[in-house]
């Protein structure tokens, strides 16, 4: 899961949460991915999720 950046590494957990995060704002469930990450105190899937919800919320 990499492409030669040392900070593109995700742990197969980090994988898994991004995964999951993606399915649920697919289903319009962006808070509930959000306090997810925040709960498995993965901030950089938080902030790509508010990021990725926000942009939902503008089209």
């Amino acid at each position: 899961m990499t492409n030669g950046d040392p900070e593109s590494d995700v742990t197969p957990q980090q994988y898994r949460r991004a995964r999951q995060a993606a399915k649920m704002i697919k289903a319009n469930q962006c808070e509930a991915a959000y306090n997810m990450a925040l709960a498995e105190q993965d901030n950089r899937l938080a902030l790509n999720i508010a990021v990725a919800c926000k942009a939902r919320f503008k089209e």
